[in-house]
């Protein structure tokens, strides 16, 4: 609701021998890229992936703006043409949710697409999720984890800045695709058995703990506690 002025009016999941609703749509689905052979992680990796799907007269169109590269290639934005069948039966493989999506009336007192102005982040929560990653025993595992994590931050702050024009919120996206750019290239590193770099999670604290309604001024975080650090482990 917040990110594009939607609203989840109507869900269909899809299983074996359920059928999909009816069409044109179109639907907004979610499902496990793994089972989606037009993405990089088909047949690779276990993720939730989002994309818009509209079909008829037997045929069905995947409309999908994704971009990112992987491990396993690269992802671009694009449109798929599929039998219907096929998309049914991908659709059903993939455990999917289809979404009928309506306009929807901004909340009051929104100010960014991850909180409202009478819900500003707790210091002590954040530094805690930080430290999740920060202190994990698998580095590999806990990098491959943020990339994901602050890619979804790049494209919360992009949509948001898209819908409402915001200069701030603008910048904030900017901010989170430059840390994208770096957990990627740690996620790397680390993956291949070399050392992370500094500051990333200095970086990814300071963006969560940022008052959508101040702009680019973070909130001041809460004291580190006995035994806990920030930074590279």
């Amino acid at each position: 609701r917040r990110l594009l002025g939607l609203r989840v009016s109507r869900l269909h999941r899809v299983r074996p021998g359920s059928g999909l609703p009816p069409g044109p749509g179109p639907y907004y689905a979610v499902a496990d890229a793994y089972h989606l052979p037009w993405v990089p992680y088909h047949g690779q990796r276990h993720m939730e992936h989002s994309f818009v799907v509209e079909y008829g007269a037997g045929r069905a169109v995947v409309h999908d703006a994704y971009l990112n590269d992987t491990p396993w290639g690269g992802a671009r934005p694009g449109a798929w043409t599929l039998p219907l069948p096929r998309l049914a039966a991908l659709l059903a493989e993939a455990d999917a949710a289809l979404y009928t999506l309506e306009p929807a009336l901004p909340d009051a007192g929104s100010t960014g697409p991850t909180g409202t102005a009478e819900e500003p982040a707790d210091p002590a929560a954040v530094l805690r999720y930080v430290g999740a990653y920060r202190d994990h025993p698998d580095r590999a595992a806990a990098h491959d984890r943020l990339n994901l994590e602050v890619w979804l931050g790049v494209r919360a702050w992009r949509l948001y800045a898209l819908r409402t024009g915001s200069a701030e919120a603008a910048g904030l996206a900017e901010r989170w695709r430059r840390l994208s750019e770096r957990v990627y290239l740690a996620a790397r590193r680390t993956a291949r058995g070399k050392g992370e770099p500094p500051g990333l999670f200095e970086e990814f604290t300071a963006l969560l703990l940022t008052d959508p309604a101040a702009g680019a001024a973070p909130a001041r975080p809460a004291q580190d506690g006995p035994g806990t650090r920030e930074g590279r482990p």
